[in-house]
């Protein structure tokens, strides 16, 4: 059945006396089409408004509306101007939608600059702790006479325990 090529694919008949699909297989309950459909009014090459009043009218008829027989341009400019609205009630609330999103961006971009700007500052007080122990530690030995290092090589990862 699921083969790519038709002409090397069974027929609808020999697909539904398969064993897979057997038990789904009911003769009474399957109508067959007197005539073969007429596709031809698929090739017409008409604006799109022809298009939208084809469509209404065949919903319509199928669904069996009181006075559908007949189209007037009344129903369709009601239609029409129900559909407009529906539309511009939409445009309306995308407006809101994006208008949203676009505060929830700003927020957020907000947050994220005032946490780099936390950060920023938990850096530089962590940075200041260590150049005042440096200094600390600079006094401590120029109190105990011994050699000064530069505070900027201490300051860069080296340890500070002088007492090695």
């Amino acid at each position: 059945m699921l083969v790519f090529d038709p002409r090397k694919r069974i027929t609808a008949a020999e697909a539904l006396a398969h064993p897979y699909l057997a038990p789904y297989h009911d003769p009474t309950d399957e109508p067959v089409a007197e005539e073969k459909f007429d596709w031809s009014f698929n090739n017409a090459d008409l604006p799109v408004e022809n298009w939208k009043i084809m469509m209404y009218s065949e919903i319509l008829d199928f669904h069996e509306i009181e006075g559908a027989g007949a189209l007037d341009n009344f129903n369709l400019q009601q239609y029409e101007s129900q559909m407009l609205e529906q539309q511009q009630t939409q445009g309306q609330n995308n407006i809101a939608m994006d208008q949203a999103q676009a505060q929830a961006q700003a927020q957020a971009q907000a947050q994220a600059q005032a946490q780099a700007q936390a950060q920023a500052q938990a850096q530089a007080q962590a940075q200041a702790q260590v150049q005042a122990q440096v200094q600390a530690q600079a006094h401590a030995q120029q109190a105990q006479g011994q050699p000064q290092v530069p505070a900027a090589q201490l300051s860069h990862g080296q340890n500070l325990d002088f007492n090695q």
